[in-house]
């Protein structure tokens, strides 16, 4: 790709000399007069222009370039992930401020944002998620709103899990599956675990009526003391390159009065290059 560009670079300044039937190279060398065969050849393959400045001119442009860009061997691309936010409880007017991370030193940042209804039998009309950068590396005074959106919206329907899944499964007992559980339509679930840590989205894929519903991957935590949501979503959202510090600021007080949510949130970093 490397030699592409330059090759292309050399083309536009060439067309200051290779224009029409006229064109001609001049160096200490006689001049050379492009011919249609040239012109042909050189849109065909452009190895032959650099044969062709080599013989008119005596720069070998293979040489330019390797001096420029020698090959290397360069090494894996390094990467992070790392959970800013853990699961965690917002309730129905309530604001949760998520903890600040540092993307200074990251060539690249995106956030992956999870979220789920998990009470009220009122409609929710959505939780306003707002993605705050610092151009500061320290200080509270500098936070700026970089992305903003409202999360999932709708009715919860909550029903707990038969007993205890074990890690891996991929069928999740249940006595109902009264809801959007099955609508026929895949779908992000959560799972509430009876500890708030080791809750987790599944992807619904298919369900048996009154039984159970099946989820794509295996539970990562034995859903234990577990209850079901089944409006939940997922969201990444890629941060600016001049970004010092990021957080996210969930604000449930958006809706005058719905459903509590659980929200998470990771980082993923590329750190080297």
């Amino acid at each position: 790709m490397k030699r592409l560009i330059i090759l292309a670079i050399f083309f536009i300044c060439g067309s200051l000399w290779l224009t029409n039937h006229q064109e001609k190279i001049e160096g200490n060398r006689p001049a050379y007069f492009l011919t249609d065969h040239d012109r042909r050849m050189i849109q065909a393959d452009p190895d032959y222009f650099i044969q062709l400045k080599k013989k008119a001119t005596g720069i070998d442009v293979n040489r330019w370039y390797d001096n420029l860009a020698p090959n290397k061997a360069y090494g894996a691309i390094t990467k992070t992930v790392t959970q800013i936010d853990e699961w965690a409880s917002t309730a129905d007017q309530a604001i949760r401020e998520g903890a600040v991370n540092d993307v200074s030193a990251a060539y690249d940042a995106v956030l992956h944002i999870d979220m789920a209804l998990t009470t009220g039998a009122t409609a929710h009309s959505g939780t306003k998620i707002d993605i705050q950068i610092s151009s500061a590396t320290s200080g509270d005074e500098d936070w700026s709103t970089y992305a903003e959106f409202l999360g999932p919206q709708g009715t919860p329907n909550t029903e707990a899990v038969t007993g205890t899944e074990a890690i891996g499964a991929t069928v999740i007992e249940c006595a109902s599956t009264t809801g959007l559980y099955d609508d026929a339509e895949a779908r992000w679930i959560f799972f509430l675990n009876g500890t708030v840590a080791n809750s987790e989205l599944g992807y619904q894929v298919s369900f048996v009526s009154n039984t159970s519903v099946t989820v794509q991957d295996g539970i990562t935590a034995a859903q234990t003391s577990s209850t079901m949501s089944d409006i939940a979503a997922t969201y990444t959202v890629r941060l600016p390159f001049s970004a010092n510090r990021v957080r996210v600021i969930y604000d449930n007080s958006f809706d005058a009065a719905a459903s509590a949510i659980h929200t998470r949130t990771r980082i993923s970093k590329v750190t080297a290059i």
